[in-house]
């Protein structure tokens, strides 16, 4: 045990011994003793009996690929780094790694803790360091058996010449590093289904692979899996799926294969499927289907190594959805105290005065003792099926209740509709209990949502900066409010803070939830009263280690009066406010440095500076063509042959600059400055670009500005970026997918006239387009925005109206820099009035 008063503060971390001699043993070497004490503990645990979830820390790209896709087998057979395919993968600890071959593969399914990375492939040298840093796959050593790789060449000879001593210490420090660092792992499906949860349409995955033919599935033939409702033709059907789901999942959570390939969810027709090596794949058209046969290792492959970034994106754990009855302001049980029918066997009206959230919910309380006893154990107390009626969900149905109609029975609280119904429930018998148990869980699914954790931030909707730019951990430091510069900014919650120097920023990013204001920032005193008003920053209290901001100093004189009552009153407020003004987070994860024209890195090759190397080192920046292009996070790169395109698209993550392609310099000063492709730096396997030489020079002589621009890039994405786009382009193409029926878009620029295309293509948004010349194509392939008609190439009057009409290729209107087209004369005369 220990003596509280016997503590040390060791790396931001609270240390406790158990007498004075402890302490003065400890104090003597605690950084030596703190990681020696972090290999142990571990052992610790599991012998007392505990079992806590293990954490596991992975360095991994946002495809969710180990090693940035290269094949862990290849450095102990090759000693050398070989990129993997998606072919060949295999899990290990929620991460996806790739091989080379299937012989690769296989020797990792059978001991993937020997060919793993150890330090869970960050860089080794950095481990030692007690520090996380990016790996570059190329800089690597086997020791020991073990793969450890390295940011850089001068990490890796470091490490060398203190080969036993810096593994002996990154092996003592890692247990540090995950119990910090390190997460829990936790399992993501993305299912394409219906309003109702059903997945496939309601068509039967069993009869694709014994029919090859779309079959309707029967409503009361059915199985819940992963979050999604699956019907069945027949009983032998559900048995074939209930022994093994996996065989007749459809590929890519049956959204389009296609789609997938290019980074986007797009919805499918049930009939254009195929069934490839044992995957059944759905198609949303038949110009996608054909774009698939066109090149079909390439875009499996790609579509491969682009689902598990879109399933982190997009993707839902395994939880149940929330179904609760609540009305519009989600209040739950019409506002009845949920204890009281346990404790007084009655329906008690609650009070808004006394309210707790639970589930998404708000629960109102006769009193604030009942409001504790709730808070203590919710499930105890909260309605069985949500609130909804217990008789109706014996029918599969959802169903408003009347408190007032209520049983207790199996510590349960069944709730009703009428009088009538709960009659019916007694009479029937335990019958009814049984079968609205089975119902309820699918009636979650289709019913249900997955409640998004809500924050509620005082924020200029503008610019998402708290606290008007103040400093938050000067409060706790200095007792004073000082503004914060926008060269340290932090991100927590959907909202970035400012502060006055480095040392605060890092102090807040080890524990934001110490120092962010208490009710997002807004008026402690109002939050008493259930309302939202703005602050002063120099009106505060720090009240039992909470920082407290109120509206100007009358405020902060009543506050101080009666400072702990008030907050407890503003704490029991604060979650319904929350509930009823707070919003999803919603972080922007997209900040790229690109033209009107989607084209990043002014059309330089990303991979060129990896694959091609100028005086033995540094390499060669090399301009893409512009008929091979890769899309990343609604960015067009492009490539200068078809191999670095292969590349590109199975880990596009690898390729594509830090920092949004913007100067690095100037991204460490909170500034995003466009930068020039041919002046880079490689660092810790990432490209990053600058301004000038000046900027060059500055980034070399200064080791620090990387990581000082890895700490600012998350307040600008969140100031600048956009999220990433899911949009499925609207063109008016025929069915074999060529715009505009076929006329050279350029012309109608160029000429002013309408020009029939000629043999030279080019695909933009899923649609072909011809030019009467290889100039045209050209230009077209520079800058396809500017080019392609608007409204999707239909008619631009009836677009007007409200509804899509084909047009006539040679009525037309060139005006503002925009292609417009109609359907007849009639529209074309409109449209000019």
């Amino acid at each position: 045990d220990i003596d509280p008063t016997c503590f040390d503060i060791v790396a931001g971390r609270l240390v406790l011994l158990h007498n004075k001699e402890a302490l003065s043993s400890w104090k003597r070497s605690p950084g030596r003793l703190i990681a020696r004490a972090d290999v142990n503990w571990p052992g610790l645990m599991a012998r007392s009996g505990s079992s806590p979830v293990p954490k596991v820390l992975i360095n991994k790209t946002e495809e969710n690929l180990a090693l940035q896709g290269y094949d862990a087998v290849a450095y102990f057979k090759q000693n050398e780094a070989v990129v993997g395919h998606p072919q060949y993968t295999a899990v290990h600890e929620d991460v996806i790694y790739r091989f080379a071959s299937e012989e690769n593969r296989n020797l990792f399914a059978d001991a993937p803790t020997t060919y793993a990375p150890a330090f869970g492939g960050y860089c080794a040298y950095g481990a030692s360091l007690y520090a996380l840093k990016e790996a570059n796959p190329f800089c690597f050593d086997v020791i020991g058996g073990r793969l450890c790789v390295f940011s850089s060449e001068a990490a890796l000879v470091q490490w060398k010449q203190d080969d036993s001593g810096a593994y002996k210490r990154a092996e003592q420090n890692w247990p540090g590093l995950v119990l910090v660092h390190g997460r829990i792992p936790v399992t993501k499906v993305v299912v394409n289904k219906n309003d109702d949860g059903v997945a496939l349409n309601g068509y039967d995955p069993v009869a694709f692979f014994r029919k090859n033919r779309p079959i309707e599935g029967k409503a009361d033939c059915r199985v819940l899996h992963e979050g999604a409702i699956y019907y069945f033709a027949s009983p032998v059907y559900r048995r074939l799926f209930l022994e093994c789901p996996s065989k007749y999942l459809p590929a890519f959570g049956g959204y389009c294969a296609y789609a997938a390939s290019q980074g986007a969810l797009k919805p499918v027709q049930s009939s254009l499927f195929d069934i490839i090596k044992g995957q059944l794949l759905f198609f949303g058209s038949f110009k996608a289907f054909a774009a698939w046969q066109h090149n079909t290792p390439l875009t499996s492959a790609a579509a491969e190594a682009q689902w598990p970034g879109l399933v982190e994106r997009y993707g839902h754990t395994l939880e149940t959805p929330l179904l609760v009855n609540k009305n519009d302001e989600g209040v739950a049980l019409k506002g009845y105290d949920a204890v009281a029918f346990f404790t007084q066997t009655k329906a008690v009206p609650g009070s808004p005065a006394f309210a707790a959230v639970h589930n998404d919910a708000i629960y109102h309380f006769a009193s604030a003792r009942t409001r504790d006893v709730f808070a203590k154990a919710p499930s105890k107390y909260v309605p069985a099926f949500g609130g909804y009626c217990a008789y109706a969900l014996a029918s599969n149905a959802l169903k408003d209740v009347k408190p007032e109609v209520f049983a207790v029975a199996d510590a349960r609280l069944m709730l009703f509709s009428s009088k009538k119904a709960f009659k019916e429930w007694v009479q029937e018998g335990k019958g009814n209990l049984s079968k609205a148990d089975k119902n309820w869980p699918y009636l979650q699914v289709r019913d249900g949502k997955f409640p998004d954790a809500k924050v509620l931030v005082n924020k200029p909707s503008d610019l998402p900066v708290a606290l008007q730019g103040y400093d938050p951990v000067s409060y706790f430091t200095r007792n004073k409010a000082i503004e914060g510069s926008k060269r340290f900014g932090a991100v927590h919650e959907d909202a970035v803070y400012l502060f006055s120097t480095p040392d605060n920023r890092d102090m807040f990013a080890k524990a934001p939830h110490k120092y962010v204001p208490a009710f997002g920032g807004f008026c402690g005193l109002a939050v008493t009263h259930n309302k939202l008003k703005d602050v002063k920053p120099d009106c505060f209290d720090v009240v039992k280690d909470r920082l407290v901001l109120l509206s100007g100093k009358e405020a902060l004189s009543m506050w101080l009066k009666d400072r702990q009552g008030l907050l407890a009153e503003a704490d029991a407020n604060w979650p319904r406010l929350v509930v009823t003004n707070g919003a999803p987070l919603d972080t922007p994860s997209v900040l790229v440095n690109k033209d009107a024209e989607d084209l990043a890195l002014e059309g330089f090759d990303p991979v060129v500076y990896f694959r091609k190397f100028y005086f033995g080192r540094i390499s060669l920046p090399q301009e893409g063509l512009a008929e091979i292009t890769g899309v990343h996070n609604d960015s067009i790169y492009r490539m200068a042959s078809p191999e670095h395109q292969q590349l590109f698209m199975l880990c596009p993550s690898r390729y594509v600059p830090a920092f949004g392609g913007y100067c690095a310099v100037k991204v460490a000063q909170g500034v995003l400055e466009v930068a020039d492709p041919t002046i880079y730096d490689i660092v810790e396997g990432r490209v990053v670009v600058f301004s000038t030489f000046a900027d060059f020079t500055q980034w070399q002589r200064d080791p620090e500005l990387y990581a000082k621009a890895k700490a600012s890039w998350p307040s600008l994405v969140l100031c600048y970026g956009t999220h990433p786009s899911n949009v499925t382009p609207l063109i008016n193409a025929d069915e074999s997918g060529v715009a505009l029926h076929g006329y050279d878009p350029v012309a109608y620029f160029t000429q002013h006239k309408a020009v029939v295309g000629g043999d030279e293509g080019s695909r933009y948004h899923d649609a072909t387009y011809w030019f009467a010349t290889a100039e045209h194509q050209e230009q077209f392939q520079k800058a396809p925005k500017k080019f392609s008609p608007a409204f999707g190439g239909y008619c631009a009057y009836g677009v007007s109206r409200g509804v899509l009409k084909d047009i006539t290729p040679t009525l037309f209107d060139v005006r503002g820099g925009r292609l417009v087209l109609l359907q007849n004369k009639e529209a074309l005369d409109a449209y000019k009035r």
